[in-house]
């Protein structure tokens, strides 16, 4: 069996110490987090691999996200969540709907709170 490597389009801002998740299901690469200038990003970019055109950027989280964030989906695929331990924060994202918007979960004077799936 041969293994081949694919060529990525470059992602659209420079950052450093950021987190990355591949999604399995989805084909999706999201890229969150890290630093610029030794400030903590509020940036996500997603490129879905079977198409890898571009990087998309995802609306911006409402926290920031250094030292290597960690960023995973649930059961379902649906929800994208970053969290950092630097940042004490953890927040969420419905990648299924047009309108995106982060939530806090957890963080920045917001107690934990119970989503529904």
């Amino acid at each position: 069996e041969k293994s081949h490597v694919t060529h990525l389009p470059a992602i659209n801002g420079a950052r450093y110490g950021a987190g990355i998740y591949y999604d399995e299901i989805s084909s999706h690469i999201y890229i969150g987090g890290g630093c610029q200038f030794g400030v903590a990003l509020n940036e996500i970019e997603c490129l879905d691999v079977n198409k890898a055109q571009r990087w998309k950027r995802l609306p911006p989280t409402k926290m920031g996200y250094d030292y290597y964030p960690t960023i995973w989906s649930d059961f379902n695929h649906s929800l994208l969540y970053i969290a950092s331990v630097h940042s004490n924060s953890i927040e969420y994202i419905d990648v299924r709907q047009n309108n995106k918007t982060w939530n806090v979960l957890y963080g920045a004077d917001q107690a934990v709170v119970k989503i529904k799936a």
